[in-house]
């Protein structure tokens, strides 16, 4: 039964006080500044039956417990809230806090100076994140939402196939996987190069809250692809999202937003075969000075707003505010990834040989600490291996926190990893809902989260972001994701 939906917003910067470690690369680096703001933001739509707390950090993932902390503090202060309605996700910044870097924090040697560890930069962003959560509940007011799609090129396929196996001769390879006739961002200028393993995701999937005079207060942005322009950087930056927010504010005035990366695990902001023509527009049009990264920043923030605005002008004649809301949170069980006993012997050897690597030191701190946080990831991949090869032997699944929501005609669906594009199309192809957000990089309990989540297809290319050193399930587990998904989807429309 439709009801009259509340809603309400909450924001709150998690720039640490400190300088803090860096995560998103094989190497960790220590924040050097803050480029632009960081923020969690909160959106909560309540119809007094059901409700919804949308939360979106400038983060690379939500892990290290972080799902756990914010329902326990919430649950410690509020009995009202229904913290399993709390829906975590990041945008996938690479500039952004680590919060798992106890191991590296171990190598910090004093020239370093006052560095925030892990565990007191989750502390910090757990306190504003439940501020905020608590701010959209508290201010929730009459008010509608109104929905629609539209179109803007952000991400392209980073997974470059070729004619030959670039792999061949290479058994593994403890930073970046082994390679096939796939290569996540091979060189396209090769004679070999065949074209890109998936395509470009275009669409654009918005909705837009309004409150009871029909003002637009906010918007939630569902963007296949990950915000890692300035991946590279040693600045604190919510990369182009802090383009979109500031074009948002010009566009629309001072409302909220808030940012969804949809299915992406194959797919990044980079442009791989053209690049001269790229670097060339950028200066053109941005300055002579202008930086590739930011160049893209820019350019990418235009055609989101823009996207935003021809949606927002249509779909704005159709406001909702009463609605149906059935938010359903479950644990989906997923298949494990089987490594076979041959991968188990063999990262066996690869981990005693990742230990005894003796990183190359040139007496400058924070260069040698670099090199020592490489020799932490060579470790910790082939590490990963082996567990879940004993892990496999005790259980064959394991749980994944799930939401699936309704809100009317619309739909919106979690999953934790970082999501290959195909998986998202074909939920999105046979949903009852009108229209499906799928939001990757979701949190989910304990210390555990992200991961990719490949294809078929990609599996059998190889390539970095579709091995055993990245993935905890295969295509198996995204058959059973979309089928679940979809079951799930078509009680919550049936009923």
């Amino acid at each position: 039964m439709e009801q009259q939906i509340k809603i309400g917003w909450g924001t709150r910067s998690i720039v640490p006080p400190r300088p803090c470690f860096i995560g998103g690369q094989m190497y960790m680096r220590i924040s050097e500044g803050v480029m632009d703001p960081i923020t969690v933001t909160a959106l909560t739509i309540d119809n007094g039956k059901d409700c919804v707390i949308f939360v979106t950090m400038d983060m690379v993932v939500c892990r290290g417990g972080i799902l756990d902390f914010v329902r326990e503090k919430i649950s410690s202060m509020r009995s009202d809230i229904n913290v399993e309605k709390i829906v975590i996700s990041a945008t996938h910044s690479h500039t952004t806090p680590e919060l798992n870097s106890s191991k590296q924090e171990e190598l910090l040697p004093k020239e370093a100076g006052d560095i925030m560890g892990g565990n007191q930069v989750k502390a910090f962003i757990v306190d504003k994140t439940v501020e905020a959560i608590i701010e959209s509940y508290d201010t929730r007011a009459d008010g509608g939402f109104a929905y629609g799609y539209g179109f803007a090129t952000v991400g392209h396929s980073r997974r470059v196939v070729y004619s030959r196996d670039t792999g061949a001769g290479a058994v593994q390879d403890s930073l970046h996987s082994v390679n096939g006739y796939c290569m996540m961002y091979g060189n396209t200028n090769d004679e070999d190069f065949l074209g890109y393993e998936s395509g470009t995701e275009s669409f654009l999937n918005a909705m837009f809250t309004y409150d009871e005079s029909g003002k637009l207060t906010g918007i939630v942005a569902n963007v296949p692809c990950p915000s890692q322009c300035s991946e590279s950087r040693s600045v604190l930056s919510a990369d182009y999202w802090h383009e979109v927010r500031v074009a948002v504010k010009e566009k629309f005035g001072d409302i909220y937003v808030l940012p969804q990366c949809a299915a992406a695990g194959d797919i990044s902001p980079r442009l791989l075969h053209y690049n001269a023509a790229e670097a060339r527009r950028y200066k053109l049009k941005y300055g002579e000075d202008t930086e590739l990264d930011m160049g893209r920043r820019r350019d990418i923030a235009e055609r989101i707003v823009a996207g935003l605005a021809e949606i927002e002008s249509w779909a704005s004649a159709d406001i909702k505010t009463k609605t149906v809301i059935k938010h359903s949170t479950f644990d989906m069980q997923l298949s494990k990834i089987k490594i076979s006993e041959e991968q188990y012997q063999s990262a066996l050897v690869g981990l005693e040989e990742a230990k005894k690597v003796v990183p190359k030191q040139n007496g400058e701190w924070y260069n040698d600490f670099k090199k020592k946080t490489v020799k932490l990831s060579g470790i910790s991949r082939y590490a990963g291996i082996i567990n879940k090869y004993e892990s496999y032997q005790k259980e064959n699944t394991f749980p994944m926190e799930c939401h699936v929501i309704r809100l009317g005609d619309i739909a919106f669906t979690t999953n934790r990893f970082e999501l290959f594009m195909d998986y998202e199309q074909r939920i999105q192809a046979r949903s009852p809902a009108e229209q499906t957000f799928i939001v990757q990089l979701a949190a989910v309990p304990g210390m555990e989260g992200g991961g990719y989540l490949p294809t078929c297809k990609g599996q059998g290319n190889k390539g970095y972001s579709a091995s055993i050193f990245d993935c905890v399930t295969d295509a198996d587990g995204g058959e059973i994701l979309v089928e679940e998904t979809l079951k799930k989807l078509n009680e919550l429309f049936g009923e």
